[in-house]
């Protein structure tokens, strides 16, 4: 009986001994689990931002499809104006009268219809390519997406609007137009377009009347010729406009702090102050489809007839600076992706970090 009390405080020892080892694993195991549960929302809270400047970059590049869209549907209807115009003074030639003088009265106010009819269009596609109505609210769509996408970001959010350089910068591209009856000027526009002021038009014009009382003609066939303004075609042969995107920073969380306060995984219980870019352009449905290269398929449209030198000929007019692409669509891109319109994707990216107090190498890129 004497040996009953020692066994049983042998085995009260050893109980406490492995309450204590089990609680310090159980310790252990929550460290654990709050240390994977940490990297998982700092891993998750990396993809959500980097999906905000995905979304936000393709929904800028693809509100500027759209206005590019546009102005090529514009672009067409004063080619068609230009083309009618054409078929018009061609149709009922020569112009015949007795007036004995070079123009016929009839042919010219043809012209000038068509002139009238020319100068709404013009402005029409002045106010869609204007910085204001095209650039700035594919902006305000992107900044709306990246809110939406990830709430607290559209204040973090950039497309490189404010540095020289970049696509979306407003002085980048500009267009220059004039009208017939209603002047010109210069905007900042969604790209730079010039436009085709020397549209040739012509018409035959015969100074005969037959019968009597035409006694003062000399019969003689003239080709009076006169020009246009009208429709417009981009300075670069590359039709891609491209926009970067670029979300700063990521909210605090609230979770137990691993003394991680920033990085490529972008968050904390601090806050994080990673910059996570992303690259979308608005580009032609065939590739890239140059608008003002000389024998594309685009660049060829024929645009009415003319009246070829010799009296009673025909010939067709092809207009090689016409050439806008069909259709546009958006898609993202990688920030190593070439494109011609404005600086390297990667020097905006320098440029932008260094002014948030990042510098890095930016050949390291990678999407």
């Amino acid at each position: 009986m004497s040996r009953l009390p020692s066994l049983l405080g042998r085995a009260r020892r050893r109980a406490g001994q492995a309450a204590v080892f089990v609680a310090m694993i159980l310790f252990t195991l929550v460290i654990f689990l709050a240390l994977a549960t940490n990297i998982g929302i700092v891993v998750n809270d990396k993809i959500r931002m980097q999906n905000t400047a995905d979304l936000a970059s393709y929904a800028a590049a693809y509100s500027e499809a759209q206005v590019l869209n546009n102005l090529v549907y514009l672009n067409g209807m004063i080619a068609d104006t230009v083309s009618q115009c054409r078929s018009t003074l061609v149709s009922s030639s020569p112009y015949v009268d007795c007036l004995c003088q070079y123009e016929s009265p009839v042919a010219e106010a043809v012209i000038e219809a068509c002139k009238v009819a020319l100068d709404p269009l013009i402005l029409q596609f002045v106010a869609a390519a204007n910085y204001t109505a095209s650039v700035t609210p594919a902006l305000q769509r992107g900044y709306s997406t990246a809110e939406a996408n990830f709430e607290g970001t559209r204040s973090q959010t950039s497309f490189m609007e404010t540095l020289p350089g970049s696509p979306t910068f407003m002085g980048q591209y500009w267009i220059n137009y004039s009208t017939h009856y209603m002047g010109g000027g210069s905007f900042p526009a969604i790209a730079s377009y010039t436009q085709a002021n020397s549209i040739q038009v012509n018409y035959a014009h015969l100074t005969f009347c037959p019968g009597p009382n035409c006694s003062c003609c000399i019969p003689y066939l003239y080709y009076p010729q006169d020009s246009f303004r009208g429709w417009f075609y981009k300075d670069n042969s590359d039709p891609e406009i491209w926009v970067e995107g670029r979300v700063f920073g990521t909210p605090k969380k609230q979770f137990l702090d691993v003394q991680y306060s920033g990085g490529y995984f972008g968050a904390s219980a601090t806050g994080g102050d990673d910059l996570l870019y992303a690259y979308a352009v608005a580009k032609p449905y065939e590739g890239s489809v140059g608008p003002t290269v000389t024998g594309n398929p685009n660049a060829d449209w024929t645009i009415g007839p003319l009246y070829s030198p010799g009296p009673g000929s025909l010939m067709p007019d092809k207009e090689g600076d016409l050439g806008m692409v069909e259709e546009y669509r958006a898609r993202l891109a990688g920030l190593n992706e070439a494109l011609e319109g404005g600086s390297a994707p990667t020097d905006l990216a320098r440029m932008d970090g260094a002014m948030l107090g990042k510098m890095w190498n930016v050949a390291y890129f990678k999407h």
